[in-house]
């Protein structure tokens, strides 16, 4: 979790009632259903820790989770940004003598996380893209 800039680890809260009621809403959700019962549930339980939370922006690139945050009631106060998005807005965000320093990072993540996308091959052709 971010947080005034700084990074938080937390903890799964398996505990709080709150949290497992949206878990186990999330979870019922034909798409994220799969045959690999592991495949979806860092994004589930991703998902239900914002909402319990009160945490309205999510970053994923994982399609189910993108629909079931669509389609599912509990999750309308959640907007979902993919990963190149997010991207994007760090490029536009970050201080202008920062940029430079930091923009390898955001190419190298671009690289890894979205090549299996239809996206442009590299960051500096989506970032044109998307501000133009």
């Amino acid at each position: 979790m971010i947080t005034k800039g700084q990074i938080t680890i937390v903890d799964d809260p398996q505990f709080d009632p709150v949290y497992s009621s949206y878990l186990e809403i999330l979870s019922e959700f034909d798409l994220l259903k799969t045959k690999n019962p592991r495949k979806n549930q860092v994004e589930l339980h991703s998902i239900a820790f914002a909402i319990a939370n009160n945490i309205n922006y999510f970053s994923t690139n994982d399609r189910a989770a993108r629909i079931a945050c669509e389609e599912i009631d509990i999750c309308s106060s959640i907007l979902v940004i993919g990963l190149e998005d997010l991207l994007v807005i760090a490029e536009k965000t970050i201080a202008p003598d920062k940029v430079a320093e930091t923009r390898k990072v955001r190419k190298a993540i671009y690289k890894i996380h979205c090549k299996r996308q239809n996206y442009p091959k590299t960051f500096s052709a989506y970032y044109k893209e998307f501000v133009d």
